[in-house]
This record gives structure tokens, C-alpha cells and sequence, in this order.
């Protein structure tokens, strides 16, 4: 079953409507799109941002993500450090690249002085505390149980998975994602068949032809999300795709979101 959410990365308080959501228009400008995005990065878009308030709260922010760091190259097997340095780098380069396109959009930074610009530091900071709560995940991953699949998944890029397992291998989940400068949404959510370390979902697409296919593959701390014929199910700059980590448990809220999917 298609729904639509309000899955916060920050607030967990999810209500789930009982039908598809008409195809997306980008960029989303509507006042519960607004709602959502507010939720998502914890932050009120219409609160000008100051710039020396903003450095700081990035340096802190960057702080306890480097020490994190640290910490996982002390406890992580040296293979799976590899892979999470490897990550790192790709996203480091996307963090500062997103921030300029930030400034550039919300505070009509000029290029190459976008540094100038509080909303640059506001969009840094809240890249970092999304991959700080990534990192988390790994250690988390290292030191606990590998295979769980029911719980709170991120990928660090404004996408928030929940799950929950079922009877006869089934797996029941909700994706929200806000992604980019421009917060184009895409949600989706239903139950999933599950094969081991495989999981996929099917449904028809608000239009157009064939099917909409989400897979759901585990692979180490990571579960890779490859999703097909999906576009009717987000806005023209969002997507679903990507390497989630798991980072927390479901909170009962969460859960009372999921058991919305199956009214």
C-alpha cells in the first residue's frame, strides 16, 4: 500500500494517510512541505541564521564528528575502516558542495565567497550532525548484532527508513526523503518480502506504465536501497536510492507509523 508521511530525522511524531500521494511538483512549495522540511533538518527555514552563531555551532558540531571518526578507526576491523574512510571522503566533498549551493539559493551568496554566508555554515552543520549520527551507526554495527533489519535507517543525506520485521519473512517499511538545496520530497511506504539478506517491494506507480520496484540488500553496516520505475513517487531532484545505516530502534511512535501502512 502506497502512503504518505511525515517522518522527521530528528522528531519521530508520524501520521500516515490511507492513500497514494498525487504526483510531486518541484520545487514543493506548499505550507505542509514546509512542516515537513522543518522537521527533517531541525531547523525553521523562515529564522534568519547568524554567522558567527552558525561557525560556532558547526565547529562543535565537526568536533564530536572527528572525534567519532577517531573512535571508529580504533574499533572497526581495518577492511570495514577502509570502506568507512573511502565513504567519508565521498561525503565530505558532497557536505561542502551542498552547503555552497545553500548560500547560493537561501542567502544569494556570490560564488567563490559563499564562506560569508550563515546559511552556509547552517547547511554544514546540520550535514555534519546527519553524519555524525551515521558514524554512530557503524560503531554501532561493529560492536552489536550485524544482521537486525528492524529499526531506524539514514543515509546521511536527508533519507529516513523505518522498519519493522513480520511474520513469513515479510518486512514492513516507511522511506521519506528530503534531498538537496531545493528539499524536493519523496515518500513511499508498504510490506516487503524478504529472502535472507534480500528484500524487495512492488506496486504500480501513480502513472505510467510496468512497476515500481524498491530492492533492500544488506551489506555489512550498510542496507543498499536500489529503487526502479520510482519516479512517480518523488519530486524531480529527490530519490530513494542509496547506502542507509542503521542507527537506532524504533520508538513507539515509529512503530504506530509503520502499523498505519497496513490500515
Amino acid at each position: 500500500m502506497r502512503q504518505t508521511s511525515s517522518v522527521g530525522r530528528r522528531r519521530t511524531s508520524t501520521r500516515w494517510a490511507g492513500c497514494a500521494r498525487a504526483p510531486y511538483e518541484a520545487p514543493v512549495r506548499s505550507l505542509l512541505v514546509t512542516a515537513l522540511i522543518v522537521l527533517m533538518t531541525g531547523s525553521a527555514l523562515a529564522d534568519e541564521p547568524q554567522l558567527e552563531v552558525e561557525r560556532q555551532r558547526f565547529e562543535a558540531a565537526d568536533a564530536e564528528l572527528n572525534q567519532l571518526y577517531a573512535e571508529a578507526a580504533r574499533a572497526l576491523p581495518e577492511l570495514l575502516f577502509e570502506q568507512l574512510r573511502l565513504d567519508q571522503r565521498r561525503w565530505l566533498s558532497q557536505r561542502d558542495t551542498y552547503a555552497a549551493q545553500v548560500a547560493s539559493l537561501q542567502g544569494a551568496a556570490e560564488a567563490g565567497v559563499e564562506t560569508d554566508e550563515p546559511w552556509f555554515w547552517l547547511a554544514r552543520t546540520e550535514r555534519t550532525e546527519d553524519r555524525t549520527q551515521v558514524l554512530r551507526g557503524w560503531l554501532a554495527y561493529a560492536r552489536g548484532s550485524p544482521g537486525v533489519w528492524a529499526g531506524v535507517w539514514v543515509d546521511g543525506y536527508g533519507g529516513r527508513l523505518l522498519l519493522a520485521e513480520r511474520p513469513a519473512d515479510r518486512l514492513l517499511f516507511a522511506l521519506l526523503v528530503v534531498r538537496g538545496p531545493t528539499n524536493h520530497l519523496g515518500e513511499i511506504a508498504g510490506v516487503a518480502e524478504r529472502n535472507v539478506r534480500t528484500a524487495r517491494f512492488a506496486t504500480e506507480p501513480v502513472y505510467g506504465e510496468g512497476q515500481t520496484w524498491l530492492t533492500f540488500v544488506r551489506d555489512g553496516p550498510w542496507l543498499r536501497l536500489v529503487a526502479e520505475n520510482a519516479e512517480t513517487f518523488h519530486g524531480m531532484r529527490a530519490y530513494f536510492d542509496g547506502l542507509y545505516v542503521r542507527v537506532g530502534d524504533l520508538t513507539p511512535e515509529d512503530r504506530d507509523a509503520l502499523a498505519a501502512v497496513l490500515e
